[in-house]
This record gives C-alpha cells, structure tokens and sequence, in this order.
C-alpha cells in the first residue's frame, strides 16, 4: 500500500468488485475450467458476432452504393438504383438497432436482466 497526498492505492484489487452471475442463471453457466459456458454465452456470442456482421455488410453496401451513385453519370434510372441500395441499407441499420432493444427485451423478461445478452464477454481458453 503506498499513498500519495492522502490517496490510497491497493496493487492488484479490482476497483469494479467481484463479478458474479445473477442466481437464476447460474445453473445454465458450466462450472469448471474457468473459460465460462452454456447456453446464456452461446446466444451471447452468436447475438454479437450476427449484429457486427449485419454491421459490417450495411457498411459495405454503403460505400457499393456511393460508388454506384458517382457512377451513374445521370442516369435516372443508375441514380434510383443506388438510392434504393442506400434505403435499404438504412433500414438494415434500423434492423440491427431493433435487434439490440429485442435483446434487451427478451433479456428482461426471461432472466431479469435487460444486458444479459448483451455483455461484451467472449470466453476463450
């Protein structure tokens, strides 16, 4: 323990606490090995690897789109194309947002905890 200007630092204390599973999930997470489990991280994972993905090809049709736009040289019909790929787009995004809050919801309502399927853990070895 040291102290500077009446301020205590304690080496190697979690200054955010003891992390734990709430009780009612506690018989679905896999004891052992300390790397985690069951069926909450499985849906935890497959949740946030689905949404970075949605999220990854909304970028890219994005971008796919502004190129088609600049290359339409005017072309009414190029030019609607492209606005409709930048539409759906946008709405694909909407859709990522819906699943985020569908989440939260289900979250809640079946464990009590709206971040259950929202925590940002990846258990590996």
């Amino acid at each position: 323990m040291r102290s500077w200007f009446n301020i205590t630092a304690w080496a190697q204390t979690p200054f955010y606490g003891e992390i734990t599973p709430p009780p009612e999930l506690r018989s679905l997470i896999v004891k052992g090995g300390g790397a985690g489990g069951g069926l909450v991280v499985l849906i935890n994972n497959l949740i946030k690897i689905l949404i970075v993905a949605a999220g990854l090809f909304a970028v890219f049709n994005f971008i796919t789109a502004g190129y088609q736009l600049l290359a339409s040289g005017g072309d009414p019909k190029k030019v609607e194309e492209a606005w409709t790929k930048i539409w759906h787009s946008l709405l694909g995004v909407v859709i990522i947002a819906a699943a985020f809050l569908l989440a939260a919801l289900a979250g809640q309502l079946v464990f009590g905890d709206p971040m259950i399927f929202l925590q940002l853990k990846i258990y590996t070895p």
